[in-house]
């Protein structure tokens, strides 16, 4: 097998082109001119032109920021308190507000009263270191204190044993009470339980206390030797007791007072009664019991406490 090789001679129509440089930024026209010479005629160049932005100066934007506004409250001024002057009191007003302050604060008993529970003994309760007052002034005590503080540190007397104990730990009761009108004393005395009270004879006085309501009340002694039932025919329920002699006349006698304490709970206990007198109570420690009663009420009727403890 033969083969030829034939060498081609290109044409000048057929020349290849030149390396062509794409124009700089330093490239002048005529070196341009030359490049494109060199090209064909039906060469299209194709250009990828790198463009270089040119940026705008620096803008720093301005925030306008939206601002919401709350409404305060509502101020309302609270005007001060505006002192108003006591009024000036002529000498005539004067003995008219000192009788209102002291039957504000209590009862002036006469100076003969008899306390019944003493059969007689002279406890007369108006202080004897009363200073002398103007002709025509009321005759008073002095008005209990409000403020918390015991009237004792005023008073002339005070109690003694357990009673100092409770009046010294409650001025509230001391402030009731109010000042003590003499020493303790010793009384005879009796008393018994019953199913919602206590029934004590004081030497001719007959305390009723109701437990239901805190209150108590002041009955004479009626009772007469002979004459008057000492015991009842009536069967109690089991494990209670009808009252006896005094305590049974007016048990059986005051519907009120049957219904309000019921059966007797004990048998009656004579005993030795520890008895002191205040300006507006007493009161009273009976031995065998446990408590000490405080009776607030110089009346036929009252208020009372019971406090734990003895004299």
């Amino acid at each position: 097998m033969l083969f030829i090789v034939v060498a081609c001679t290109p044409t000048a129509d057929e020349e290849l082109p030149t390396l062509v440089r794409l124009p700089s930024e330093t490239a002048t026209a005529e070196t341009v001119a030359q490049s494109v010479a060199t090209l064909p005629a039906s060469f299209t160049p194709t250009f990828t032109p790198t463009l270089t932005p040119t940026l705008h100066p620096s803008i720093t934007p301005s925030l306008t920021p939206t601002v919401t506004v709350t409404p305060s409250a509502t101020i309302t001024d609270t005007p001060s308190p505006t002192a108003t002057d006591a009024p000036t009191l002529s000498p005539e007003d004067r003995p008219i507000l000192a009788f209102a302050l002291t039957a504000a604060a209590a009862t002036v008993l006469p100076p003969d009263y008899q306390i019944p529970a003493f059969g007689g003994a002279d406890i007369t309760l108006v202080p004897q270191d009363t200073p002398t007052l103007p002709p025509g002034f009321p005759t008073a005590i002095p008005a209990l204190p409000t403020n918390g503080i015991p009237i004792a540190n005023s008073c002339s007397t005070s109690p003694t044993g357990g009673f100092q104990t409770i009046y010294q730990g409650n001025p509230d009761i001391a402030n009731q009470l109010g000042c003590a009108s003499g020493a303790a004393q010793n009384i005879p005395a009796a008393w018994q339980n019953f199913e919602t009270g206590i029934m004590i004879w004081l030497n001719g006085e007959i305390l009723v206390f109701y437990s239901v309501s805190d209150s108590y009340q002041s009955l004479p002694d009626t009772f007469i030797e002979g004459a008057d039932p000492e015991t009842s025919s009536e069967v109690p329920p089991a494990g209670l007791f009808t009252p006896i002699r005094g305590f049974l006349k007016i048990w059986d006698g005051n519907d009120n007072v049957r219904n309000g304490l019921g059966w007797a709970s004990n048998t009656e206990q004579g005993v030795t009664a520890t008895v002191q007198i205040f300006g507006n109570g007493r009161m009273i420690y009976l031995p065998g019991r446990t408590d000490m009663l405080v009776l607030i009420g110089t009346n036929q009727s009252g208020t009372y406490l019971a406090f734990q403890g003895s004299y």
